[in-house]
């Protein structure tokens, strides 16, 4: 399956969609946010039903920017 991943990246927040391409049209598979980076992060995604696969807190230090926020996201 093709996919075509989102992200839009703010000042204190990190947002990421994947999208299949299935069939002729896009289909979303997963939505995810990571936001209060610097403050207090949190990140949630659900999948394209809408189950929730991740809802965690960090402490402050653990997200510091939007680099820490990429790579938790990322990795």
């Amino acid at each position: 399956m093709d996919a075509i991943l989102v992200v839009n990246a703010g000042s204190s927040s990190l947002k990421v969609q994947v999208f299949g391409l299935d069939g002729g049209g896009f289909e979303r598979r997963l939505r995810g946010q990571l936001d209060g980076i610097g403050l207090r992060p949190r990140l949630r995604a659900a999948d394209g039903a809408g189950a929730v696969l991740v809802d965690r807190r960090y402490r402050p230090a653990e997200i510091r920017d939007l680099p820490a926020a990429i790579a938790e996201v990322g990795g």
